[in-house]
């Protein structure tokens, strides 16, 4: 049986061309909706590497911070942008920065939170300069503060008072809660220190428990 074929129409062809056309649109739409998802990810990805990085490193160096007894012990504020300290690195494949390491957690002129350190003893003739190592933990941070809490000793003295040095005393006493600045004739760690870090608008908060503090924090349990 012969079936007679008649041709497409122009209005049929401009039809199927429509149709194609929209279907292709659809689905360009789809995969750039799809790779703007997929870069968001990343970004987000990156970021989230960053500040586990950053806080990872920064733990790395205030956890171990010396203890008060050590002759190396330094631990202050310097005017509340930075901080200054004394930590135990342990074995380094550079035999000047193991053990005992001065360090300066700080936010550089280009934006960077910068972690420098020296090796202890620091050479005290100004003609001797002494090594560096220079680490960037964070890019693009706007702003850096910290936060010291120290508590209460066994009489529970107010929250916040500072106890005044007697005669006698060689160090003075750090008052009890939080504090913004950290006293380099203190002598002594606190128990917590948080490093707030401003970065995009957004601040982050970093808390780190300092093992070989001179007090420490009890929760009990009801």
């Amino acid at each position: 049986m012969k079936v007679d074929r008649r041709p497409m129409t122009i209005l049929e062809v401009l039809v199927a061309i429509a149709l194609t056309s929209i279907l292709l649109m659809a689905l360009m739409s789809y995969y750039h909706h799809i790779e703007i998802l997929s870069s968001k990810a990343a970004d987000a990805r990156s970021e989230l590497f960053e500040r586990s990085y950053a806080r990872y490193r920064m733990n790395q160096a205030l956890s171990p911070t010396v203890r008060s007894s050590s002759q190396d012990f330094v631990f202050y504020t310097d005017e509340g942008s930075s901080l200054v300290f004394v930590y135990d690195r342990g074995a380094d494949p550079n035999p000047s920065f193991a053990n005992q390491s001065l360090a300066r957690l700080y936010v550089d002129d280009e934006g960077n939170l910068s972690l420098v350190v020296w090796p202890l003893p620091i050479a005290k003739s100004i003609e001797e300069i002494p090594p560096m190592q220079k680490e960037l933990l964070l890019k693009g941070v706007e702003s850096l503060s910290f936060e010291f809490y120290h508590p209460p000793d066994i009489d529970r003295g107010p929250v916040g008072e500072e106890r005044p040095v007697n005669a006698g005393d060689e160090k003075p006493i750090p008052p009890t809660g939080w504090s913004a600045h950290w006293n380099r004739d203190y002598k002594t760690l606190p128990t917590v220190a948080r490093v707030i870090v401003e970065k995009g608008g957004k601040k982050s908060v970093y808390a780190f428990s300092l093992t070989n503090a001179d007090r420490y924090l009890i929760q009990y349990r009801r």
